[in-house]
C-alpha cells in the first residue's frame, strides 16, 4: 500500500515537471516571437530615407536626412499598460 501511494506520487510529480517545463517552453517561443521583426519596410524621397521595423513587442524608425541619422523605438505593450 505504501508502495502504491509513493508511485501515484511520482506520477502527479512528474505530470507536474513536465507541464512546467512545457508552459516555460511556451513562454521562451511567444518571447522569440515577440522579438523577431514581421515587417521591414524602407522609404526613400528626395531628402530623407526612412526604415520601419515592427514586431509584437516593439517597433523602431531609423530615419537619415542630410548625413544625419536618427530613431525612435516604442514598446506598444508599456504605451498600452500606460493609458
Amino acid at each position: 500500500m505504501v508502495i502504491d501511494q509513493s508511485t501515484r506520487i511520482g506520477k502527479v510529480v512528474r505530470i507536474i515537471v513536465s507541464q512546467g517545463v512545457m508552459t516555460m517552453q511556451i513562454n521562451w517561443l511567444w518571447l522569440v516571437v515577440g522579438l523577431l521583426p514581421y515587417s521591414i519596410k524602407r522609404q526613400q524621397t528626395k531628402n530623407v530615407q526612412l526604415v520601419y521595423a515592427r514586431a509584437l513587442f516593439w517597433h523602431l524608425t531609423m530615419r537619415w536626412q542630410q548625413g544625419q541619422c536618427s530613431w525612435e523605438i516604442s514598446l506598444p505593450l508599456i504605451e498600452h499598460w500606460r493609458q
